[in-house]
């Protein structure tokens, strides 16, 4: 009698429940489809094998005494492509993989070659396993590298950028917000480096578990292969990730010694194996996090912190947390029961904290020509809200009834925190029954920066430019924008010269309100004063410049709160041309102040986006048709 009802190993569970109803149907029907394939190859399924964690996988018998190997993979699964696998071990014909005998693409079955025990199972230190995984990977790169399908480098670097970055978040920030710059910084790394000509196919997920000692004979080989035509250093990167625990004392020590061995064995690049290693770490990290394997996969995000930080020469992540903590603590007066990045903001940093009173938003200000306004804003903040303004975040004084507090070398401020998501393209309908709140309160005796309209911002800029640490791939986009440029501080002085005798009608503004506000529930909220100033309405209305229509709302909305302006096309076009060298100033100074190579990286990126295809180029179209001199009021 045939066995109908199955011991399914229960890693194979939990990932299969993972993948949600798809997966909790394939485990109820797996016993009828075992049956059903036993009949279509005429085999007998028996055993059930251990070790695998995305697919069931069973020893079969032949009618005439066979050894072979029954897998079935689950749906959606989170370990490859079933067909790519399938279409690698038809290449390979048994060379360096498991030879396949058949296969049932619409069931993910295949019946394989039966081998014998998994490498890390056979008592081997761990360096005699990377011997002999890699002397099996070097065997099956020779495979010859058709492209018929397979995911390459740039499916790979995108697969790792989407699944690392959403997880982060769906996971609610299991680790550093460091650990996923370093990720993004080696992801663009490693795309630069792609070259076709050096691609071969891949295993994806070559490890201890994955590399089989054949039944007769000294050799081994690999089973289940991902399917990827790619660069070497991916294979080697899982190499990396494995026996976390080889890690725990000295991790970044015993990383780079073993990525060193990898080099030495392969001769594949250091910095490709390790940017890779670090890769899967994190990824893998996720994916064990995901499926109920917490402890490890807490244990390998660890280690990856230690690498982020320590590779980088900074704090770790544990250490900075209990400084902030006690810093906390200590001026507030607060216990910290938990500290998590809120990735709100591009000045500084900025935290969750969950404390027993509740939870509030911690920002510090490293910028060293930036923090001097962003402690300038919070007086103006706290005298919005003390004159009823509740849509602003409220400030949390310290112990003292200070406004803020140095924390290490930064300014730090901690704020009501207010739940919700930050919402970067608010309707002038939306803002400005908020603003106009603001606008109406009176500005007599406030120690607050006052519009000029000036162009202090092209000398900035000209002087920034000329500094030679800047990237070089900022100054080659800088260079194909000059003749823009040199238009836009063209413009910009021409705007300034019929603006600045005009200084009636100023009011307390933001500079970037429709770009800072948090919907939550139905309220909505403005934060981030760091820029606020003492401006015509024009400063925060400019962004609806190519939006005739928004700028008609805002003209009704200031009417019905009884603010009798009319928004001013001149000042708008200064506006526009203004921000745009604002913009480009903050980005090349925080390039040249940062000291951290992925944060640098990072913002030299947006720099080039925002020269290359940025929303400001619409609003600069519509300034640059409007002739001088220009009516007091938009026609």
């Amino acid at each position: 009698m045939k066995n109908t009802q199955r011991m399914i190993p229960p890693l194979v569970v939990s990932r299969a429940k993972s993948a949600g109803a798809a997966g909790v149907a394939w485990l109820a029907n797996l016993d009828s489809m075992i049956l059903e394939l036993e009949e279509k190859w005429n085999i007998s399924v028996g055993e059930t094998l251990s070790g695998g964690t995305h697919a069931f996988v069973g020893c079969a018998d032949g009618s005439d005494g066979e050894k072979y190997v029954l897998k079935i993979d689950m749906p959606e699964d989170l370990g490859g492509e079933f067909q790519n696998g399938i279409a690698v071990l038809k290449i390979a014909d048994g060379h360096g993989y498991a030879k396949l005998y058949a296969y049932d693409l619409e069931r993910k079955a295949c019946l394989l070659e039966r081998l014998g025990k998994p490498v890390n199972r056979m008592g081997y230190s761990v360096y005699k396993q990377l011997q002999i995984i890699c002397s099996v990977l070097q065997e099956t790169w020779k495979i010859p590298a058709t492209n018929i399908g397979f995911p390459s480098g740039e499916d790979s670097v995108a697969w790792f950028r989407t699944f690392i970055g959403e997880t982060w978040e769906k996971l609610n920030h299991p680790c550093s917000h460091k650990v996923i710059e370093q990720a993004f910084c080696y992801l663009k790394s490693r795309e630069e480096a792609i070259n076709p000509a050096e691609f071969v196919f891949l295993h994806g997920d070559a490890h201890g578990g994955n590399t089989l000692k054949e039944l007769s004979g000294d050799g081994f080989k690999l089973i289940d292969p991902d399917g990827i035509l790619y660069e070497k250093a991916y294979d080697l990167g899982v190499l990396m990730r494995e026996w976390i625990d080889e890690y725990e004392q000295a991790p970044l020590q015993r990383g780079k010694e073993r990525c060193s061995y990898l080099h030495s064995l392969t001769g594949v690049s250091e910095q490709a194996i390790w940017e890779w290693g670090f890769l899967q770490t994190v990824s893998t990290a996720f994916v064990l996090l995901q499926t109920g394997q917490e402890e490890t996969g807490r244990k390998m995000l660890r280690v990856a912190e230690r690498w982020a930080f320590e590779h980088t020469g900074t704090a770790p992540e544990s250490d900075y947390m209990n400084e902030l903590a006690n810093f906390l603590l200590c001026e507030y007066n607060f216990k910290a029961q938990g500290i998590s990045p809120a990735k709100r903001g591009f000045y500084g940093e900025t935290w969750n904290v969950q404390t027993e009173k509740g939870t509030y938003f911690v920002k510090i200000d490293y910028w060293n020509y930036h923090k001097e306004s962003y402690q300038a804003s919070l007086s103006v903040v706290q005298y919005m809200t003390d004159n009823g303004i509740s849509f602003i975040p409220k400030i949390i004084k310290t112990k003292n009834g200070r406004l803020c507090s140095n924390f290490k070398s930064g300014v730090a401020a901690v704020f009501e925190y207010i739940p919700g998501e930050l919402f970067e393209d608010c309707s002038a309908t939306q803002l400005y029954g908020h603003l106009s709140r603001i606008y109406q309160l009176k500005t007599d005796g406030i120690e607050l920066e006052r519009e000029t309209f000036g162009t202090e911002l092209i000398d900035t800029f000209q002087n920034l430019r000329n500094i030679p640490e800047l990237p070089a791939e900022v100054i080659k986009a800088l260079d194909s924008k000059e003749t823009a440029i040199l238009r836009y501080a063209q413009r910009l002085q021409e705007f300034s010269a019929v603006c600045k005798d005009d200084k009636e009608h100023f009011c307390i503004t933001h500079g970037d309100a429709g770009g800072n506000c948090i919907l939550s529930g139905d309220g909505l909220f403005i934060v981030d004063w760091d820029s606020v100033m003492l401006a015509p309405i024009e400063r925060d209305a400019w962004i609806f410049l190519c939006d005739r229509q928004q700028l008609d709302i805002i003209n009704f909305i200031l009417s019905e709160n009884g603010i009798d302006y009319t928004l001013m096309q001149k000042r708008l076009c200064y506006y526009c041309y203004s921000f745009f060298f604002y913009y480009l100033d903050e980005y090349l100074k925080a390039i040249l102040s940062t000291k951290n190579k992925g944060q640098k990286t990072a913002i030299a990126e947006s720099l080039i986006e925002y020269l290359t295809d940025s929303w400001i180029y619409k609003r600069l179209d519509v300034a640059d048709r409007i002739t001088l001199p220009v009516s007091k009021d938009i026609p």
